[in-house]
């Protein structure tokens, strides 16, 4: 997973910090003049910032419920789904206010892509 090697450039930035919240964890850290969030959302909507966390999310998906399965016997989903969209969302770290504001866009923006993440093509 290619993408997870992004991860580990951010966390080598000044200040990086993994955050926890009710879509599963993303990662801070102050680039420069920009303060970032970022994290790799999956089609079950969690928010992942780790490989294991990645394989987390899918084992439990899968075995939790019966509705991936059933879906996968329709030719309707994958059973298991591992794409994943890298969403990012920074600020000028000078702003005031300037982490109240990056929470409201990080919630937008992982809410909308939750609702709207692409669906396989068939």
């Amino acid at each position: 997973k290619d993408y997870y090697k992004k991860f580990q450039q951010f966390s080598q930035f000044k200040n990086s910090i993994e955050k926890q919240d009710k879509d599963g964890s993303s990662l801070y850290f102050i680039n420069g003049q920009q303060s970032s969030l970022t994290a790799c959302v999956n089609p079950q909507g969690k928010t992942t910032v780790t490989s294991p966390q990645f394989i987390r999310s899918l084992y439990i998906s899968t075995s939790s419920s019966h509705i991936p399965l059933l879906n996968w016997l329709m030719g309707k989903a994958l059973l298991n789904d591992q794409r994943c969209l890298l969403l990012e969302a920074s600020i000028d770290s000078r702003s005031p206010d300037r982490d109240a504001q990056l929470m409201t866009v990080w919630t937008e923006l992982v809410s909308y892509w939750k609702k709207n993440f692409p669906p396989l093509r068939n």
